[in-house]
């Protein structure tokens, strides 16, 4: 009678454990999502970053071959 009365048990551990398992890998699904977004909108803001230094360094150019252009201008005209 004792064996018969411990598989239940044993049953029940069984069960348990496997919704543990699921539980646990849905949980790591889950995580694992949202460090890849996270890393994602990581990977978006550096490129952001990048293309507003870009755009800057441009404008600063532009600037400078302003001002060459300016003083050009300014010394010849004279």
């Amino acid at each position: 009678m004792l064996g018969n009365a411990s598989q239940p048990m044993q049953t029940d551990y069984i069960i348990a454990f496997d919704f543990l398992e699921k539980e646990i890998w849905k949980g790591w699904v889950k995580g694992r999502r949202c460090l890849k977004e996270e890393e994602e909108e990581e990977e978006e803001e550096e490129e952001e970053e990048e293309e507003e230094e870009e755009e800057e360094e441009e404008k600063e150019e532009e600037e400078e071959k302003l001002e060459r252009y300016l003083c050009l201008h300014i010394i010849t005209s004279y």
